[in-house]
């Protein structure tokens, strides 16, 4: 089956074998000749050019294989069963054209870079969770854990800059992303399971892992000449502002999320006091980073809203900051490495009152005095800073004499009446602002207030507001 016989009739132009010519001169039929064609069939298709030339010589008729085979390629060349149109299998096609096909799979998920990371962080902060407070103090153990976090931080800043670090403090401080960390980690992405271990890491994992040691090498090997602001905020904020937190048992639930016992953690808790290293770590953090320590380690401190942006009303209302912080906080302002008065200047800016609207669920809007509250513990931080003397912009001075007359008013609490460090205010507010108090028309209202107090002081803020009135 690999040729047959066709009867081919001899165009009178072309040109034949010798052989061919004599037959043509021998009888009736020599106008035809037999020519052997091969026929292709699929099982030749997958033959060499090689190969179909040894078989095509081997038949009769060699003689004329060069016409034939040049014809035979010709016709292969144009026939729909070429080797050049067959369907080819998708694997052997190229990547365009096979990404192209409706049977080819997504592309695989894009990997976020801070996954490693993260669960990394999170097995690390696991690990200090579970060790006995004497082994985390250790002095090895202290210096291992400042080189992996020290290693991490850089990883994350690489991946996000500032954002990357204050990811990292997120997990350290058992944060949204810590929580998810954790189910990732020891659940395996497991749904049914990652609800209880969501609540498991809440209730029993959410403290700050590193003591007040740890985060005092890691600022000093962190915080470089070459680190910037932005970086350098993210890192205070994320590792030294929890120290400062955990003085003070009801910013530690708020910030644990255990608001239901904010009311009994007030009742007769006053904090506890800030060890040697970390007064010595802020008084250094206040000489080298004034700016960054004001902003996000003093004011979060004193200020609920700065911390806890989302806290409630009624959060805000019953949250102090304790004696110990506010002791800390003056001790920054006092001494050869005291903060800068720009830096004092922006802590004043920072906790004055903010007179602010919310609507009620009832729809009723009820006006808010935001800010620092001031308290028998607050009220000498503020008085330290005015004694200080910064260049506070005249929109600020109206704002504290406008307190100092709520506070004295007939309708707000008595409290302030009697109070000393009240009146030691006052008597600051007038002896270093007094003419900008005068030029913004805030002298006779604060003469009119001053009648109202019931200390020693009343007189002589009387006799100054009189000069310069």
């Amino acid at each position: 089956n690999e040729g047959s016989s066709a009867m081919v009739k001899k165009p009178s132009n072309s040109v034949i074998s010798p052989s061919a010519d004599k037959k043509e001169n021998n009888g009736p039929d020599s106008n035809f000749v037999i020519v052997r064609r091969k026929i292709l069939t699929m099982d030749d298709i997958s033959l060499s050019s090689s190969e179909s030339e040894d078989e095509t010589n081997d038949e009769p008729g060699s003689t004329q294989t060069h016409e034939h085979n040049r014809i035979d390629n010709t016709l292969s060349e144009k026939s729909p069963t070429s080797n050049s149109t067959l369907p080819r299998p998708e694997s052997e096609l190229p990547s365009s054209a096979a990404g192209t096909t409706p049977s080819s799979s997504p592309p695989p998920e894009t990997v976020s870079p801070y996954d490693e990371l993260d669960r990394e962080t999170c097995e690390l902060r696991v690990a200090l969770l579970d060790m006995p407070p004497a082994e985390s103090s250790s002095t090895e153990v202290v210096r291992h854990t400042v080189e992996e976090i020290g290693t991490l931080l850089r990883r994350y800043g690489e991946a996000g800059g500032a954002g990357g670090i204050s990811r990292c403090g997120d997990i350290f401080a058992g944060g949204s992303r810590a929580v998810a960390a954790v189910v990732v980690v020891v659940v395996g992405g497991d749904a049914a399971t990652a609800k209880g271990e969501q609540s498991k890491g809440r209730s029993n994992n959410n403290r700050f892992p590193l003591n007040d040691a740890a985060v005092s090498s890691l600022a000093k090997a962190f915080l470089t000449d070459a680190t910037g602001s932005l970086r350098a905020k993210a890192f205070l904020r994320s590792f030294v502002l929890p120290l400062m937190i955990d003085m003070n048992p009801i910013a530690r639930a708020v910030a644990s999320g255990c608001a239901d016992d904010v009311g009994d953690r007030k009742k007769g808790s006053k904090g506890k006091p800030a060890s040697r290293v970390l007064t010595s770590l802020l008084t250094s953090l206040a000489r080298d980073r004034p700016a960054e320590c004001v902003e996000s380690v003093v004011v979060p401190t004193l200020c609920l809203k700065k911390y806890i942006p989302s806290a409630p009303l009624a959060l805000e209302a019953s949250f102090e900051p304790t004696r110990f912080q506010c002791e800390l906080a003056s001790r920054l302002l006092r001494g050869t490495d005291a903060l800068s008065i720009p830096a004092v200047a922006l802590l004043v800016e920072e906790v004055l009152p903010i007179i602010d609207e919310v609507t009620t669920t009832a729809g009723d809007a009820v006006p808010t005095r935001g800010g620092m509250e001031w308290t028998e513990n607050t009220m000498p931080v503020l008085t330290a800073c005015l004694n200080r003397q910064p260049n506070l912009p005249d929109a600020a001075v109206e704002k504290l004499a406008d307190e100092i007359s709520y506070c004295l008013s007939p309708t707000s609490p008595r409290s302030m009446i009697k109070s000393m460090k009240f009146s030691t205010l006052f008597h600051a507010l007038v002896s270093k602002y007094g003419p900008q108090l005068k030029s913004a028309g805030r002298v006779e209202p604060l003469k009119s207030s001053a009648t109202r107090l019931k200390t020693f002081m009343s007189k002589t803020i009387g006799l100054s507001l009189k000069k310069l009135s």
